[in-house]
């Protein structure tokens, strides 16, 4: 029997095969890291997007010339899409504090008898509260795409140059989330992946060699990854 502390860690065999010919390449095992492990996997994380941030702010470093002062390069459709991108995001985490959410029905509202609903009065309840999120969630996209063309309007009136000025500013949010993100794939593929059923031996020696491994092994693993990580509804027999 498995010990208490293995109950919740779920695994599975992980199989890479070769993109092209499908071809069995390497048979191992994965598994949902632990509390521990996606602490520090998102502690590694963020001291790379902060890394990041770091660099494209300093206009004497390589990474600033070549992708905040390059964008100028780019045009205008570019730009815009680069923006709109990002503020999009923006909207869309503002709108969960602009956006008012309608309390979930109660059952009290609904029964007869609160204490001892009928199936019928609980099939209406599960709908009520199903309409309740739909609201909410369409709200939510109204308030993303009023405030989208709110911004729409302001770019048309810009300049190309006051256009690549933004873009640069917007940058600096996208890219750091970008290498946020990027490095937690990695970490999480590096930190799931075993060469034995007991997940005691790593698949790789260290997080260079995970990082240096070919696009498409890594792919395969974050999408097996993807795939077995529980959320807490979800927990597995």
């Amino acid at each position: 029997m498995a010990s208490i502390a293995e109950l919740l860690k779920y695994k599975d065999e992980l199989v890479i095969t070769h993109p092209s010919t499908g071809k069995v390449l390497w048979k191992g095992w994965i598994k949902v890291l632990g509390d521990e492990s996606i602490k520090e996997a998102y502690k590694y994380s963020r001291i790379v997007s902060a890394q990041k941030r770091a660099t494209l702010r300093d206009k004497d470093s390589v990474e600033y010339k070549d992708e905040v002062e390059s964008i100028a390069e780019q045009d205008k459709q570019d730009l815009l899409d680069l923006i709109m991108a990002s503020q999009e995001n923006d909207f869309t985490r503002e709108s969960v504090a602009a956006v008012i959410r309608e309390e979930l029905p109660k059952i009290e509202e609904i029964a007869e008898e609160p204490d001892a609903p009928s199936l019928e009065e609980q099939e209406l309840l599960d709908k009520e509260e199903l309409n309740t999120q739909e609201e909410f969630l369409k709200a939510i996209d109204d308030y993303v795409s009023r405030r989208k063309e709110e911004l729409k309007g302001r770019l048309d009136k810009m300049t190309h140059k006051q256009l690549i000025a933004m873009a640069q500013e917007e940058l600096l949010k996208v890219a750091p989330m970008q290498a946020f993100l990027s490095e937690l794939n990695d970490q999480r593929g590096y930190r799931s992946t075993f060469i034995d059923k007991e997940c005691k031996t790593r698949a790789f020696k260290s997080i260079e060699e995970y990082k240096d491994a070919h696009s498409t092994i890594k792919s395969q693993i974050i999408e097996a990854y993807n795939k077995l990580e529980m959320g807490p509804d979800d927990i597995k027999n």
